[in-house]
């Protein structure tokens, strides 16, 4: 019965995460029935879907009243795993900070490719917790975690298992209802980039609410803060440098608007603006900043777009996203259905809509969406594709065109020409100012990595 209790726990945690359902998440409709896709291995896709559906024909639908009583829908616990580094994986690994939505595929399918999972104690905010159990149906675990141990199976893209994806969400609907953010960036990154191995620090802010949102007076408040950042910086530099990491991935900030909603959601007592500002700026200080001075690996942040147009880089609502740093790439979005983006991308700020050419001036890289911002999220081709699940994957909707969800396509693409830098100079240690030279030898700032298959999971021919 605890058992239960627990899973339960683990479900509502992820309901009440940030991002909304999968039926508003899924576009439905587009302008081409053409995938921009090829599969390499037909018959091998066949064989894992034929397998994935006989395990599912054979078993009832899992509900939240058979997971007491029917073997294969009873909850099973499953601990977080450390992977052994690879070889394959230097050069392209990954921090990524995100919502413990990331749980449910760090523990099952991608288990052997995360190093280490960091969790954020409640408490003192330092990323030492114990990392919490996972529960799941017994037959949701042999799909997801046992089935993908075979090494034929490892590697399939998640587009490829899209015929088991209806079956999947009938069968386990409870699981359906347990959408998260950080699941969906993690396995972005972790299919479309598919020699990464990753560290995952799964956050939970509580204790920055709860500095933020106490009776302390503001200059205290600003102090225990500005602690906080520090010690979780210093966390963070210390597996940076333990696992040889070159990427982070990080979908969130703290500009001013940001903290009006967290004073919002957690119903805190107003502060005044001054405190807002300075959080923004020992934000940069004692956590932005450390980790692109004191490392060597790149920060690929997203956003903030601006109601108004940001004209100063010491703008107070906005200090610590348009604050200059050489080890970061700041992520926005683009959204261009009516005509292809060229290959090597575009410098046409007027495919920006108004919020994010408010923003320019605090952005390096906007990701291509190409899907319709209301329903039926008509799509072109090319159109980002999402997976909660790694089983199916689908093309995102115009609810979820943000700098959060364009940021995993940013890390996977940077990925990708760091792997092309690494054809062209075998025998060179790539550095970032290399890297970001690729990037920018054209001065263009719109890319469509989706459209024109620039990701690792093309170049290392799972998808052709």
């Amino acid at each position: 019965m605890r058992g239960f209790n627990l899973a339960i726990i683990f479900l509502i945690t992820f309901i009440t995460s940030c991002k909304p359902a999968e039926t508003e998440f899924r576009a439905t409709e587009n302008f081409s029935t053409i995938n921009n896709w090829n599969d390499p291995n037909p018959a091998l896709t066949s064989e894992i879907n034929t397998f994935l559906q006989s395990k599912m024909n054979n078993i009832p639908t899992c509900t939240e009243e058979n997971v007491k009583n029917h073997p294969n829908c009873r909850l099973e616990k499953i601990e977080a795993g450390t992977a052994e580094p690879l070889p394959s994986s230097k050069g392209y690994r990954v921090m990524l900070i995100d919502s413990q939505g990331m749980m449910l595929a760090a523990y099952t399918r991608y288990r052997n490719r995360v190093l280490e999972n960091l969790f954020e104690d409640e408490k003192t905010g330092e990323y030492n917790a114990r990392p919490p159990a996972l529960y799941i149906p017994q037959a949701a675990k042999e799909i997801l975690l046992d089935s993908f141990q075979n090494p034929a199976y490892e590697k399939i893209p998640s587009e490829l298992l899209t015929p088991s994806l209806d079956t999947f969400i009938e069968k386990f609907p409870f699981l359906n209802s347990s959408t998260g953010h950080g699941v969906i960036i993690f396995n972005y990154i972790a299919n479309n980039s598919p020699n990464s191995q990753f560290v995952l620090v799964h956050e939970n802010d509580s204790k920055f609410n709860s500095i933020l949102c106490g009776n302390d007076s503001e200059d205290n408040k600003i102090k225990e803060i500005s602690k906080l950042f520090d010690r979780q910086a210093n966390s963070i530099l210390s597996k940076i440098k333990q696992y040889d990491i070159n990427f982070i991935s990080y979908s969130q900030g703290y500009s001013a608007r940001t903290l009006r909603q967290i004073l919002q959601n957690n119903r805190c007592r107003e502060v005044s603006t001054k405190l807002i500002t300075n959080i923004n700026k020992v934000y940069f200080e004692y956590f932005l900043k450390p980790l692109t001075t004191k490392s060597k690996a790149l920060l690929v942040q997203a956003n903030s777009g601006s109601d108004y147009l940001i004209k100063s880089k010491h703008d107070k609502d906005f200090y610590s996203d348009c604050q200059e740093l050489t080890n970061r790439v700041r992520v926005g979005t683009a959204n261009i259905l009516e005509q292809p983006l060229p290959f090597e991308g575009s410098k046409n700020i007027e495919y920006l809509n108004e919020y994010e050419k408010n923003a320019k001036l605090c952005t390096d890289l906007y990701i291509n969406f190409a899907v319709e911002i209301k329903r039926p999220f008509r799509y072109n081709k090319g159109v980002i594709h999402f997976s909660k699940y790694n089983i199916g994957a689908y093309p995102t909707s115009g609810t979820a065109i943000s700098p959060s969800f364009a940021t995993p396509v940013a890390v996977s693409y940077l990925i990708n020409l760091k792997m092309q830098l690494k054809n062209d100079y075998p025998n060179n240690e790539l550095s970032n100012n290399m890297l970001l030279k690729k990037l920018y030898e054209n001065n263009n700032f719109i890319f469509d990595p989706s459209l024109h298959k620039q990701l690792p999971i093309y170049e290392l021919q799972l998808l052709k």
